[in-house]
């Protein structure tokens, strides 16, 4: 049973993810100054979401490659692997938020099923 509720959540947390983050995206798409892009209300929800938005983030920036999704991630997490020779290279600050998922275990499954 509890396998079950568990499966639930994570589907109710993929939905809710990908509708935020379709808003987010879609009302951003123009803004060009990082501090507006992630103050905007979806953005701040998925925040909101905590450690379950996690993976769904690292599945995006795998997918979809280099987004704003940085500062969300050192929001929830508390981390931040990017470092400062990698400040500005998005492909490099995309791979090392990837590589951090991979060594948290937030990635294991997209290896296989991506």
């Amino acid at each position: 049973m509890a396998a079950v509720e568990e499966k639930t959540k994570r589907i109710a947390a993929e939905e809710r993810f990908k509708k935020l983050a379709k808003a987010w995206k879609a009302e951003t798409e123009l803004v060009s100054k990082v501090s507006k892009r992630v103050m905007h209300p979806a953005y701040q929800k998925i925040i909101g979401m905590g450690e379950s938005a996690i993976p769904l983030i690292l599945k995006d920036l795998l997918a979809n490659g280099p987004d704003d999704w940085f500062w969300a991630l050192t929001a929830i997490t508390d981390e931040n692997p990017i470092t400062d020779a990698m400040a500005g290279n998005m492909s490099a600050m995309t791979e090392a938020w990837l590589q951090w998922g991979r060594n948290a275990g937030y990635l294991i499954l997209q290896r296989y099923f991506s």
